[in-house]
C-alpha cells in the first residue's frame, strides 16, 4: 500500500491533507483484509494530538478522518 499522498502532505506540513489521506489508506487496508496495517495507522493517530477546531484551521475531512478511522476499524472487524 502506497502512503505517497500522506507522505507528500507531511513533507509540506499539511496536517489536514495527511489525515485525509491516511483515512483512505486505512479503508483500503481493511478492504484488503490487512487488519494489522490498519491498526498500526490508527494507533499512530495520537501523534496529531488534540486538534481543537477553534484554534486550528483544518478541512472538515481531517476531523472526519480522525473519527472515522478508529470507527471503521471497529465496525469492519465486528468489534
Amino acid at each position: 500500500m502506497c502512503l505517497c499522498s500522506a507522505a507528500a502532505a507531511r513533507k509540506v506540513s499539511s496536517v489536514g491533507d495527511e489525515i485525509h489521506a491516511l483515512d483512505y489508506v486505512v479503508y483500503a487496508h481493511l478492504q484488503m483484509g490487512q487488519d494489522e496495517a490498519a491498526r498500526r495507522i490508527v494507533a499512530d493517530l495520537g501523534r496529531f494530538g488534540d486538534i481543537d477546531p477553534a484554534r486550528v484551521s483544518l478541512p472538515i475531512a481531517a476531523f472526519y478522518g480522525m473519527s472515522a478511522m478508529p470507527a471503521r476499524l471497529a465496525m469492519e472487524r465486528g468489534a
